[in-house]
C-alpha cells in the first residue's frame, strides 16, 4: 500500500491579483481623467499619461500642480457664479411689474421673422426679373426664383408650428436665464438658428451650385489647354484630345458661362443674408463664452503645458486677419462658411 498523502495546499489564483491590478489601474484612470476633465474647462488640456504614473508638473512660478489646481478651480467657481448673479439679475429686470418685456418677448421675434420671410419673397421677385439692369438667363432665375419660393412657403408652415408648439412659454425661456446668462445666451444662439435654418439651406443650395460651375469652368480651361488634374500624384499632366471632344467641352463650357452671372447673383444674395445672421449671432455667441475666455490662459502659461503637449495643441484662436482672409476666400471659391 502506498502511504497515505498529506493534505496538499494550492497557492492563491492569480486572478484575483489581476482584478486587483485592474482595480487599481481603473481608479488611476478615472483620477487623471477627473483631473484633465476638471482643468480643461479653464486652461488648456492636461498631458496624457499612463495608468499607475503619477503626473508631476510645475508651473513656471514655482507653485506645485495641486496648487494650480486649486487656484484654477477657485477661480472657475467663482466666474460661474457672477455668471449665475448676472443672470439672475437680468431675469429679474425683464419680469419686472407685470413680465410685460418677457410674456411679448417671442411673439415679437415671430412678428419680426415673418416680416423676414415676406420681403425675402419681395427679394426673389427682383432678382426674376432685371436686378439692377442685370440681363440674367431668365429661365434659370423663373426656376430658381419658384424653387425657393415653395422652400418659404414651407417656412411659413415651420415659422406657424413653432408659434403654436411655442405659445405660452416666454415666461419658461426666460427662467432659463437662472442657469446664467452663458446659458441664456446660447439658448438665444440656437434659436436664431432654428429661426433661420432656411435662410442656411437657401445658402448651402447656391453656394454648390456656384461651387460645381467654378470647378467645371476650371477643368475645362485646363482641358482646351491640353492639361488634366491627377488626383493621385497631385500634379498637372499633359493629355491629348480629340476634335469631337474640344467640341463637346466648347458646349458645356458655353452653357457654364452663360449660366454663371445668374449663379453669381443668386449666390451672393443669399450668402450676405447668411452672413447677416452670423453676425447677429457674435455677441449672444461671445456671451455664451465669456466664462471660457475670462477664464482661459495663454498659450505655454498652463501648469499642464509640456514640450509634447506644445507641439499638438494651440490654445490661441486663429488670428482675426487670417481668419478674414479665409472667410474671403470660402465666399468667392463657393465654399461653405
Amino acid at each position: 500500500m502506498y502511504p497515505e498523502k498529506g493534505p496538499t495546499f494550492s497557492p492563491a489564483p492569480a486572478s484575483s491579483n489581476m482584478k486587483l491590478r485592474s482595480l487599481l489601474a481603473m481608479s488611476q484612470i478615472i483620477r487623471l481623467a477627473v483631473q484633465r476633465a476638471r482643468f480643461d474647462i479653464w486652461e488648456c488640456p492636461a498631458p496624457t499619461s499612463r495608468p499607475g504614473v503619477r503626473v508631476k508638473e510645475s508651473h513656471p512660478s514655482g507653485r506645485s500642480s495641486d496648487s494650480m489646481v486649486a487656484v484654477a478651480s477657485l477661480r472657475g467657481i467663482s466666474l460661474i457664479v457672477l455668471d449665475v448673479a448676472a443672470g439672475a439679475i437680468f431675469v429679474s429686470w425683464m419680469t419686472r411689474g407685470n413680465g410685460d418685456l418677457c410674456s411679448g418677448l417671442l411673439a415679437s421675434c415671430l412678428q419680426i421673422l415673418r416680416s423676414g420671410v415676406f420681403n425675402l419673397t419681395g427679394i426673389l421677385d427682383w432678382l426674376m426679373g432685371n436686378p439692377a439692369g442685370l440681363k440674367l438667363n431668365k429661365e434659370l432665375a423663373h426656376t430658381l426664383g419658384a424653387f425657393f419660393k415653395h422652400h418659404i412657403s414651407l417656412w411659413q408652415m415651420y415659422i406657424n408650428y413653432l408659434t403654436h408648439m411655442l405659445e405660452g412659454g416666454d415666461m419658461i425661456l426666460c427662467s432659463f436665464g437662472y442657469l446664467g446668462i452663458s446659458f441664456l445666451s446660447a439658448l438665444i444662439v440656437d434659436f436664431v438658428s432654428l429661426f433661420t435654418v432656411h435662410v442656411h439651406c437657401f445658402y448651402i443650395y447656391m453656394a454648390r451650385l456656384y461651387n460645381v460651375q467654378l470647378r467645371g469652368l476650371l477643368a475645362l480651361g485646363r482641358f482646351f489647354t491640353g492639361k488634366k488634374w491627377n488626383p493621385l500624384r497631385e500634379r498637372l499632366d499633359h493629355v491629348g484630345s480629340s476634335v469631337d471632344q474640344l467640341f463637346v467641352g466648347s458646349l458645356i463650357m458655353m452653357v457654364f458661362v452663360f449660366l454663371l452671372p445668374t449663379t453669381i447673383t443668386f449666390y451672393f444674395v443669399f450668402a450676405a443674408l447668411h452672413i447677416m445672421v452670423k453676425i447677429g449671432q457674435l455677441p449672444f455667441l461671445f456671451m455664451s463664452r465669456w466664462v471660457e475666455f475670462a477664464a482661459g490662459g495663454r498659450k505655454g502659461q498652463g501648469f499642464w503645458s509640456t514640450t509634447e503637449l506644445q507641439k499638438k495643441q494651440d490654445c490661441e484662436p486663429e488670428s482675426t486677419v487670417s481668419f478674414l482672409i479665409s472667410t474671403c476666400r470660402k465666399l468667392l471659391t463657393g465654399e461653405i462658411i
